[in-house]
């Protein structure tokens, strides 16, 4: 059985069966918001090149164990608690990236008083929108998924 973290995760199950190495996951929006992409990166070993299907499966039979199981609250806040980190080091990085960061973002604004949570509306996890969250967990199926190897 595969579980969210700890040594049932699926990196320690892919490491373990000697398919990988390393994972990250991350989401990000393309096309002006109008997409959104959930992209998983694993580093295969040799073994995992040549048994790549079974990384797939194991992915999979992850995604639906964390279907079954539901979303956990305590993961949820400690995305809060990140997103509070984050956006405490934010201005750390490069001044013109920032600022064109903050420019690109005022042009998806639907409402000038948005403009006041300029800096913190990406890092804002105020309330889990589970209904939110369980329809893009929906999304995560093999017809959705492009692999690229």
């Amino acid at each position: 059985m595969i579980g969210h973290e700890g040594p049932n995760s699926l990196l320690s199950l892919l490491i373990k069966e000697s398919l990988a190495t390393s994972l990250s996951s991350s989401s990000s929006s393309r096309l002006n918001y109008a997409i959104e992409v959930f992209s998983t990166s694993i580093s295969l070993t040799k073994k995992g090149e040549q048994e790549y299907l079974r990384v797939i499966e194991l992915v999979y039979m992850f995604i639906n164990q964390v279907k079954k199981e539901g979303i956990k609250d305590y993961i949820y806040k400690e995305f809060q608690q990140k997103s509070i980190i984050d956006f405490d080091n934010v201005t750390k990085s490069d001044a013109l990236s920032y600022a064109n960061s903050l420019a690109r973002r005022m042009n998806f604004m639907d409402d000038d008083q948005d403009v006041e949570d300029l800096l913190w509306n990406p890092y804002n996890f105020k309330e889990m929108d589970r209904d939110d969250l369980n329809k893009r967990i929906d999304l995560l199926v093999p017809s959705n998924m492009w692999v690229v190897f």
